[in-house]
C-alpha cells in the first residue's frame, strides 16, 4: 500500500505482525518489500535523482538555503527580487489595464485591478488614496479638475489642473505623500503653453504651465525690484551702441538682409549683420539669404535660399513660372504668362526679406515669350537672443541688401529688403 495519499506510510498488513519462531511465507516478504521500495522511491532524494511529479503544498512553510537563480527557469531568492540595489528586468513588463475608476471627491487607487486606469466623469478630486510605493498610471476620459493637496494630492507646481479628456498622469506614494509625478496633456505641452504677460507674472496670477521669454522674465523681476526701463534701440544701418554702466544683459531680435530677386540676371545675395562688442569678437552672425536665380528661356529662375540653418533660417524665396494656357482657336502661344517668384519673407515685417523676382519679358499685347525669375531669400533671423553685455561700446554691422536681377520687360524684379537689429536691455 504504501504512502496513503495522505503523506501516511502505510505497510501491507498482510500477514502482519509477524510472530517468532513463525515461518514467513515469501509471499507476505515480498509484498512487504515491494511496499518499502515503492515508498521509497516517492520520496524525493537529497542528491537530485528525484523528478518531481507533481505540485507540492508546502502548508505555510519556506524554502531556506536556497541558491540564487542565474538563469530562465530557475528559482529566486527573496533579496534578488525584494532589494535595496537595482532589479534588472531580462524582459518586457506588461502592466495590465484596471477596472474603469469613476471620479469622486477622493480615488482610491491602491485597490485599483491594474497598474493602469481610466478615471471617468467629472466630479473634483481633491484626494488619491494610494498605498507607499505603488505607481499608477491614470487617463482622464472627462473634463474635472485635480485639486491640489499637499498630501493627498500633491500636483506639480502645486497648481490646480483642469483635465481634458485624453490627458494622462503618473501617481506614486512614499507611503506620507500622494504625488502627481508627471502630468501630461493629451494636445502636449505646447498647446497648453501659452505666453504669460509681464503683468502676470508681477502679479502671481500667472496660468499654470505658461512661459515667458527671458526678456519679458527679466522685465518682471526688474520690476517687481522697482525703478528699472525697458530700452529699446533699432538699427537698419550700420553703427554703435553704448550701454549704460551698471547693465549686463541685453536681449536681441534681428536679420540678415534679403536677396535680391532674379530676372534676366541673377539677383545679388543679401550681406551680413553681425553684433558684438567694440574691438572684440563677433556674438551675433545673421546671413543674407542667397538671390534668385535668373530665368532661362521658358524655364523660370529658382528661388535663393534663406540665410542661415536650423531654426534660424529665413524663408526660401519661389522660384519664377512661366504658364501656357489654350484658349480655343487662338494661337496658343499668346497665352502664356510669366510672373516672377515671391521673394522668402522676414519675420518682422518686410525688414529682412528676399526681393520678389521679375516678370518675364512682354512680346506684344502683355504677353510674356520667356519665364520669370525667381525670388530672392530672406535673412537668417533670431529673437529675443541672450546677450551677455561684457563692455561698454557695440559695433553693429548691417550688410548691403541684394540688388535686383536685370528687368525683362514685364515688372521688374526687387532688391532685397535691408537687415535689422532691435537691441533690448534693462535700466
Amino acid at each position: 500500500m504504501s504512502f496513503n495519499g495522505s503523506g501516511a506510510f502505510v505497510i501491507n498488513s498482510t500477514g502482519q505482525p509477524v510472530s517468532a519462531n513463525t515461518l514467513i511465507e515469501a509471499s507476505v516478504f515480498n509484498a512487504f518489500t515491494a511496499d518499502i521500495a515503492t515508498g521509497l522511491s516517492t520520496c524525493i532524494a537529497k542528491d537530485g535523482q528525484t523528478t518531481i511529479t507533481a505540485n507540492l503544498p508546502m502548508s505555510g512553510y519556506k524554502f531556506t538555503g536556497l541558491g540564487a537563480g542565474s538563469a530562465a527557469g530557475n528559482s529566486l531568492r527573496y533579496e534578488q527580487l525584494f532589494t535595496t540595489g537595482a532589479v534588472q528586468m531580462l524582459g518586457a513588463m506588461d502592466w495590465v489595464k484596471g477596472a474603469d475608476i469613476a471620479s469622486a471627491t477622493t480615488i482610491n487607487l491602491t485597490t485599483a485591478t491594474g497598474n493602469g486606469v481610466h478615471v471617468t466623469g467629472t466630479t473634483t478630486i481633491t484626494g488619491v488614496t494610494l498605498g507607499s510605493g505603488m505607481v499608477r498610471l491614470v487617463v482622464f476620459d472627462g473634463i474635472l479638475t485635480l485639486t491640489h493637496n499637499s498630501t493627498t494630492n500633491n500636483l506639480p507646481g502645486a497648481a490646480n489642473i483642469t483635465t481634458a479628456a485624453g490627458d494622462r498622469a503618473i501617481y506614486w506614494s512614499d507611503g506620507t505623500t500622494v504625488y502627481c509625478m508627471v502630468y501630461m496633456p493629451a494636445a502636449g505641452y505646447q498647446e497648453k503653453m501659452a505666453a504669460a504677460s509681464q503683468g502676470e507674472m508681477e502679479a502671481g496670477t500667472e496660468v499654470a504651465l505658461r512661459s515667458m521669454s527671458p526678456l519679458r522674465v527679466a522685465q518682471a523681476i526688474a520690476a517687481l525690484g522697482g525703478g528699472s526701463t525697458l530700452v529699446r534701440t533699432t538699427f537698419t544701418a550700420s553703427g554703435n551702441l553704448t550701454f549704460p554702466a551698471g547693465v549686463t544683459q541685453a536681449w536681441v531680435t534681428g536679420q540678415g538682409c534679403g536677396g535680391g530677386g532674379g530676372g534676366t540676371t541673377a539677383g545679388g545675395n543679401g550681406g551680413t549683420t553681425t553684433f558684438g562688442p567694440n574691438g572684440g569678437a563677433v556674438v551675433l552672425t545673421l546671413a543674407g539669404g542667397t538671390g534668385g536665380s535668373a530665368a532661362s528661356g521658358t524655364t523660370g529662375g529658382a528661388g535663393g535660399a534663406g540665410g542661415g540653418t536650423g531654426v534660424n533660417k529665413g524663408r526660401s524665396g519661389k522660384a519664377g513660372q512661366y504658364k501656357q494656357t489654350v484658349g480655343g482657336g487662338v494661337n496658343p502661344a499668346a497665352y502664356c504668362v510669366a510672373v516672377g517668384g515671391r521673394g522668402g519673407d522676414g519675420e518682422c515685417g518686410e525688414l529682412g526679406s528676399g526681393g520678389n523676382g521679375g516678370d518675364g519679358g512682354n512680346s506684344s499685347g502683355g504677353v510674356s515669350s520667356a519665364a520669370a525669375g525667381g525670388g530672392g531669400g530672406a535673412g537668417e533671423q533670431c529673437f529675443s537672443f541672450p546677450v551677455t553685455v561684457t563692455a561698454a561700446q557695440w559695433d553693429v554691422i548691417i550688410g548691403s541688401a541684394g540688388t535686383a536681377g536685370t528687368a525683362d520687360g514685364g515688372t521688374a524684379p526687387q532688391a532685397g529688403q535691408t537687415g535689422f537689429f532691435i537691441v533690448e536691455y534693462l535700466s
